[in-house]
């Protein structure tokens, strides 16, 4: 067991600011529940030593949105 401190102060302050963070190590649990609840992909997680990376991908209909967009733009 280890004890749990953040890479990076500010984004861990963010996060418990915005309730995101109640207890150390239970943020990651919430984010990928708040993804299933919101119905988007959930986060990509790698493991390096000593970090941890937290990716968020786009929700396939949101690119598809962003796609139309720039048609629609390169046509006008």
């Amino acid at each position: 067991m280890h004890s749990s401190s953040p890479y990076n102060p500010a984004i861990a302050n963010a996060f418990f600011r915005a309730g995101e963070t109640e207890a150390w190590g239970r943020g990651v649990e919430r984010i990928f529940a708040a993804c299933v609840a919101a119905g988007t992909p959930k986060p990509v997680l790698r493991y390096h030593p000593f970090d941890m990376w937290m990716e968020f991908p786009f929700d396939p209909a949101y690119l598809k949105v962003l796609r139309a967009g720039q048609t629609e733009q390169v046509e006008a």
